[in-house]
C-alpha cells in the first residue's frame, strides 16, 4: 500500500463524481481525492461549445468503445475521459428527466430511496442558475449555468415553423410545466463557454485545496479486505500504485464502474471465474442491463447560407476565433448556442408520456466527399 491515505476516494470526475465531491467538501471536513483516468480539461475545444463535434470526431478525451456486433455491425460508443467526464465533451443540451419516469422509479424502489418527481424537481431547481426563466420551475442561484441561444439562424427558424405546421405546439420552456412541444434548446453554457460539472462543482474546491484531483490515473480495481473496501489500485504510466481510503465511491461511468467492480471480484461468478478473478461477491446484476438512448441521424442539405457557414470556415472562422478569445462574446458564442438550437418532444397518441425527442442542428457541409462506413 502507498503511504497516501484519504478519508474518501471518488473514482471518476464526471457529473456524479463532481457533485459528490462538492457535497462532501461543503458539508464535511473529510479529506477527499478524486481520481480521473483522463487529463485536465485544459483543451480549448472543451470550453468553446462549437468545438465539441470536432473533439468527438477525433475521439479526443473519450473512451473510444465499440459495441459487440448487432446484426453484423458494431456501433460507436463514446464516453468522456477527461476532467468533467461526459459533461466536458457532450452537446451541452439541458433537458430534464420526465416526471413519469421518476415517479415510476419511486414506485419501484419504495421506501428504500427517494426518486420522486417532487424531490428531483427541487434538486433541479437548487442546482440551476437560469439566465432566462425565473419562476417556480427554475433556479437562479445554483452553480450550474443554463442559457438560451442568443439567436436562431434562418434554417432553424424554418424548422421550428415546420414543426408547428405539423401540429406541434410552441413551448418556450420544455423544462417547465410541460415537456412536449417545439422550442429553442436550453444549454449548459455560461457567457458563451461550456458549463461542465467540473466547472460548476469541482474546480472551486480543487483551486482552494479542499479536494485533491489526481488525473491521468486509471483505477484497475477496488482493494477489498474481508468484505470492506479499503482503497484502490491505480495505473499511472508504467507505475502501479495503491491508495488507501476509509470510503471508496465508484462514479466512473456506466462501463468503467462495473468493469472495476468485476476486476475487484464483485460480479457474476461464472464470468469472474472464466477470467481467473477470485470471487469476493457473486452479484449477478454487475455488468448487465445497460440501457441508453440511441440517436438516429438524418442528414439533409440545403442551398444558401441559412446556417453559420460564413463564420465557420476560412477567414470567417479565423475572425470569429480572434473575437471570441478577445471578448468572449463573439460570433463563436452565437455559433455555439446555435449548434443545437431547437428541439421537440413528441407523444404517441397511445402513450401518456413523450416517447421521442428530435433536435435540429445546422452544420456547414464538409468540402471532403470521402465516404465513411456506416456504424448505425
Amino acid at each position: 500500500m502507498s503511504d497516501k491515505q484519504y478519508d474518501v476516494i471518488i473514482v471518476g470526475s464526471g457529473a456524479a463524481g463532481c457533485v459528490v465531491a462538492d457535497y462532501l467538501a461543503r458539508h464535511t471536513d473529510k479529506s477527499i481525492a478524486v481520481i480521473e483516468a483522463g487529463p485536465m480539461d485544459r483543451n480549448p475545444m472543451i470550453h468553446i461549445p462549437a468545438g465539441y463535434s470536432k473533439m468527438l470526431a477525433k475521439d479526443t478525451n473519450v473512451w473510444a468503445y465499440n459495441t459487440v456486433p448487432v446484426n453484423g455491425q458494431e456501433r460507436r460508443y463514446r464516453m468522456g475521459k477527461v476532467v468533467g467526464g461526459g459533461t466536458s465533451v457532450n452537446a451541452m443540451c439541458y433537458v430534464r428527466g420526465q416526471k413519469q419516469d421518476f415517479d415510476a422509479w419511486q414506485e419501484a424502489v419504495g421506501d428504500s430511496g427517494d426518486w420522486s418527481w417532487e424531490t428531483m424537481r427541487q434538486t433541479y431547481i437548487e442546482q440551476e442558475r437560469n439566465d432566462t426563466f425565473h419562476n417556480a420551475h427554475h433556479g437562479i442561484d445554483g452553480p450550474l449555468s443554463v442559457e438560451l441561444p442568443q439567436g436562431i439562424n434562418e434554417l432553424n427558424q424554418r424548422c421550428m415553423k415546420a414543426f408547428q405546421e405539423y401540429g406541434l405546439d410552441y413551448n418556450a420552456d420544455y423544462n417547465g410545466a410541460r415537456q412536449t412541444g417545439v422550442s429553442p434548446v436550453q444549454s449548459n453554457t455560461d457567457k458563451g463557454k461550456r458549463a461542465s460539472a467540473a466547472v460548476a462543482y469541482l474546480h472551486p474546491h480543487v483551486d482552494s485545496g479542499r479536494v485533491t484531483l489526481l488525473t491521468s490515473r486509471t483505477v484497475s480495481k477496488v482493494l477489498i479486505e474481508g468484505k470492506r473496501a479499503v482503497g484502490v489500485e491505480l495505473h499511472w504510466g508504467s507505475r502501479v500504485e495503491a491508495i488507501r481510503a476509509d470510503l471508496v465511491i465508484l462514479s466512473a461511468g456506466a462501463v468503467q464502474s462495473p468493469k472495476i467492480l468485476m476486476h475487484s471480484g464483485v460480479g457474476p461468478r461464472a464470468q469472474l471465474e472464466e477470467f481467473g478473478i477470485p470471487v469476493i461477491a457473486d452479484l449477478q446484476g454487475v455488468g448487465e442491463n445497460l440501457h441508453d438512448h440511441p440517436i438516429i441521424p438524418i442528414a439533409a442539405f440545403v442551398k444558401g447560407k441559412m446556417g453559420y457557414q460564413a463564420a465557420a470556415q476560412g477567414v470567417g472562422m479565423l475572425a470569429s476565433g480572434m473575437r471570441y478569445f478577445v471578448t468572449g462574446m463573439a460570433r463563436l458564442r452565437a455559433m455555439a448556442s446555435r449548434r443545437c438550437p431547437i428541439g421537440t418532444r413528441i407523444t404517441s397518441p397511445t402513450k401518456s408520456r413523450p416517447s421521442n425527442a428530435i433536435m435540429s442542428r445546422s452544420f456547414r457541409r464538409m468540402a471532403s466527399t470521402r465516404r465513411v462506413p456506416a456504424r448505425g
